[in-house]
């Protein structure tokens, strides 16, 4: 993961949490004030961003060059990925999943990061 995840991104990084980006933030806000150099400064928060993850879209891990086996055991676990919704003590029939990756799951933050790579990349062509 390392060679994919951008140094200022956090998300994902063995050590950094939401102190780390506020961290990033005040250093950058202090550089801006020191060197008076006109800036754009983008910090973004996704509300319910592990909802977010197309399943379709995790194709993006083999062009990150991510092994046929890898994607394969990703491709496995939510193919058929599908909740039941508990109403009044009774489930419901299944409802097959299409976005999303399972929170708490180790294996989702990195999945959730590697998509995200796409959109800041692009931020950061701009």
């Amino acid at each position: 993961m390392s060679s994919i995840v951008h140094q200022d991104q956090m998300c994902g990084v063995v050590g950094c949490t939401i102190f780390s980006n506020l961290s990033s933030l005040c250093d950058i806000l202090h550089m801006i004030d020191k060197t008076n150099k006109p800036c754009i400064l983008v910090s973004l928060n996704q509300e319910k961003a592990f909802d977010r993850v197309d399943h379709d879209f995790m194709c993006v891990l083999r062009k990150f060059g991510f092994g046929p086996s890898f994607c394969n055991w990703v491709e496995l676990f939510y193919a058929k990925d599908f909740s039941c919704i508990l109403v009044n003590g009774s489930l419901s029939p299944p409802v097959f999943l299409q976005r999303g990756v399972r929170q708490g799951c180790p294996l989702s933050r990195l999945l959730y990061v590697s998509v995200l790579k796409v959109l800041l990349t692009q931020i950061r062509r701009c």
